[in-house]
Formats: structure tokens, C-alpha cells, sequence
């Protein structure tokens, strides 16, 4: 319904919805075209959301062992440019989604650390900048 990284429309249309406890969805009806609902408004399960993302293969979640080693030196370079030429974005969330990226194009075999790993370390940064702002 909406791009993770926060691009893209901002309300989008709901046609059919299933209450958690329920197995059938129900058509929503009218409007015909749909129930507005707003990006910021939109709740999906975590547990969901892995399901979807490993059952279409959104985004790869590699797991860290102690032998892999991740180029953290050239994600703290890319970082400081990424902010430098374009500030930071809006949400952390964004910029962490863009160092999976980065990380998943500058491997050769398309691994990333997961999310966390990178939060993690975004996040000191995150706070210091805010901080000054």
C-alpha cells in the first residue's frame, strides 16, 4: 500500500478488512471506491509483515554470525555524505532503510546486517543531531 521508506502517496484506499480475531475479510461498502485512510494511520503486525516480506522477497533479513564482517567504515562514509549533500530525512526509520540498501548493493553476494544492527548505530548519531538542532 505504501513504500516503507516514506515515498510515494500519503492516503491510499481500504476495499476490505479482517478484524484480528476473524478468518473472512468484509468488503467495505460505499463508498465504492474505497475507505481513505492516511500512511501515518496504517497499523500492520510486525509478525505480518515478515510473513509478507519473506513470502514476496521484499527485503532479505540476514542474519549476523561472528565470521561475517560488514564494511562499517565505508557505511559511516556513506552516511556522512548522504547527510552532508541532503540533510537528514524525516524519519530514522528512512535512513536506515537507505543503509540496508546501500548495504545490499555494495556486498558482493547482497547480504546486509539486519535492521537493528544498523538502528543501532544510526541511533547515537540520530539523537546528537537532533540535539543540536
Amino acid at each position: 500500500m505504501f513504500r516503507r521508506c516514506g515515498t510515494g502517496p500519503r492516503e491510499g484506499l481500504i476495499r476490505r478488512a479482517r478484524a484480528l480475531s476473524e478468518g473472512e475479510w468484509m468488503h467495505i461498502e460505499p463508498p465504492e471506491a474505497g475507505l481513505p485512510i492516511m500512511r501515518d494511520d496504517l497499523l500492520i503486525l510486525a509478525d505480518a509483515l515478515a510473513r509478507f516480506e519473506e513470502a514476496h522477497g521484499v527485503f532479505r533479513r540476514v542474519g549476523t554470525s561472528a565470521g561475517k564482517s560488514n564494511d562499517w567504515g565505508g557505511f559511516y562514509g556513506t552516511m556522512i555524505l548522504r547527510i552532508f549533500r541532503s540533510g537528514l530525512p524525516e524519519k530514522q526509520a528512512d535512513l536506515v532503510g537507505e543503509m540496508q540498501e546501500w548495504f545490499i548493493a555494495s556486498s558482493a553476494d547482497g547480504d546486509a546486517p539486519d535492521e537493528s544492527m544498523i538502528r543501532k548505530r544510526i541511533r547515537p548519531i540520530w539523537r546528537m543531531l537532533h540535539a543540536e538542532a
